[in-house]
């Protein structure tokens, strides 16, 4: 029997009356115990991937009752195991400890999955040698960043693993889930100083040691918690040269009321964005590979149009590159244990390298009576699909100018046609983003 079938035939079984036997099990819509009891419905169908989702939904929910968080990691674990991805079920095992909820005998179920006894915990209750509790988390202050993350506002935890020596050192110490921007390099550095007592249980264990980067200053309900560039060979990847990050809300009209039930339970709205730093450091091309709900992509898209970067260097000249960015929008301060949670990110794939269509005809658009008396210009950002014979569909506004030309912007972009784009041979519809600038004559 193909042993992914086999661990999803056990986890079947092993949570079949589950909700009915813990206490508090009484799910309302939407929150944890629903996703939960969903997950468990998946599970009982095989379908692992869906479970999954349910999971970590139920994470990010109200946890009620508190044992959906602890069984939820512990599910999840079971479930990278039977998709061979052990280190993200170490991980999922581990943060079920973290909880210390030993509802229904959670704590050995998740010992055993990690192959351990009741003695050999691989989470961090050891001991310092001057007698001092070794922090589950490690904070790093703000002034502590490097230059570029802290301009370009990224917040997350960088996991540093190793193995406990015999002299309570932390050997082979590497980072297992990086940020990037000289933050590794300085999450290892904090981890290096700390010493185990020697002699302990957990000599020669391996132990996994988050080390959080928050910025409480940035008074602002969103957040950056990944960036990535994507250069080509020889040339040099895009840097931060400045964010704007809204205080308030920093919503537009149309996700007000999402906005609302996001904050009143406590949960994280998410975005995974796509786009090319042009030549002047300018965002363009904007596709938003996934989000929590669709109105958080144009959202995303408005918040970072208005930032610009240093562009990629290629034998002195500027050239386009490609970025990713992973970004949240919640409460103002990130918790720790909410970063944990955010596994939206970290599960999902990156999409199909597909280039922006080129523009084989472009139409100028006109200048409405108000906007040319208000002497109004600018530029209107407009969302649309490029469908597989290059004509635009979709079309809406995500950055309007007000005074008429928002309208006048659909309509020119209407007009447009697209270079139509191939993946793997046939073509595809591309989701993609332009500008329509808007410039009165000198």
């Amino acid at each position: 029997m193909n042993p992914r079938f086999a661990i999803a035939a056990g986890l079947a079984f092993a949570t079949a009356g589950l909700c009915q036997s813990l206490p508090g099990a009484v799910s309302a819509p939407g929150s944890s115990l629903a996703h939960y009891e969903r997950a468990t419905h998946f599970i009982e169908e095989l379908n692992l991937q869906a479970a999954a989702n349910e999971f970590r939904e139920a994470l990010s929910g109200d946890l009620q009752p508190r044992w959906t968080e602890v069984w939820s990691h512990i599910y999840l674990g079971k479930i990278f195991d039977a998709t061979y991805q052990h280190d993200r079920a170490v991980n999922e095992y581990q943060l079920a400890l973290r909880t210390r909820d030993n509802t229904r005998g959670a704590f050995d179920e998740a010992k055993r999955a990690l192959g351990i006894d009741s003695a050999r915990l691989p989470s961090i209750p050891a001991r310092l040698d001057d007698g001092m509790m070794v922090p589950d988390r490690i904070p790093v202050a703000e002034e502590e960043y490097s230059a570029e993350a802290r301009l370009a506002g990224l917040e997350g935890t960088v996991m540093v693993t190793g193995t406990v020596a015999d002299d309570g050192s932390m050997g082979n110490a590497k980072v297992a889930t990086p940020l990037g921007f000289g933050l590794d390099e300085i999450a290892t550095q904090k981890v290096r100083p700390w010493h185990f007592q020697p002699g302990t249980y957990l000599t020669g264990a391996k132990v996994n040691i988050p080390v959080d980067f928050l910025l409480p200053s940035k008074q602002s309900r969103w957040h950056l918690v990944r960036a990535e560039f994507h250069p080509e060979a020889q040339v040099t990847r895009p840097t931060f040269l400045s964010t704007k990050y809204p205080v308030g809300a920093g919503v537009g009209l149309s996700a007000i009321e999402e906005a609302r039930i996001v904050a009143a339970v406590g949960r994280f709205a998410s975005v995974i964005l796509s786009f090319d730093v042009d030549e002047h450091g300018i965002p363009v091309h904007f596709n938003v590979n996934k989000a929590s709900l669709e109105v958080w992509g144009p959202q995303a898209i408005e918040l970072v149009s208005e930032w610009r970067f240093t562009p990629g260097m290629k034998y002195g000249m500027p050239v386009p590159v490609s970025c990713r960015l992973e970004l949240v929008w919640g409460q103002r301060d990130l918790d720790p244990r909410a970063l944990d949670r955010l596994n939206f990110f970290a599960s999902a794939p990156s999409p199909p390298s597909v280039k922006a269509p080129p523009i084989v005809y472009k139409s100028e658009p006109s200048y409405t009576k108000e906007a040319r008396e208000a002497g109004r210009e600018g530029t209107v950002m407009v969302s649309l699909v490029v469908g597989e014979d290059g004509v635009p569909r979709n079309l809406y506004v995500v950055r309007p100018l007000g005074f008429g030309l928002d309208d006048k912007a659909i309509e020119a972009v209407a007009q447009w046609r697209f270079q139509p784009v191939l993946l793997n041979g046939r073509t595809v519809s591309v989701p993609t983003t332009v500008g329509v600038d808007f410039r009165l004559p000198k």
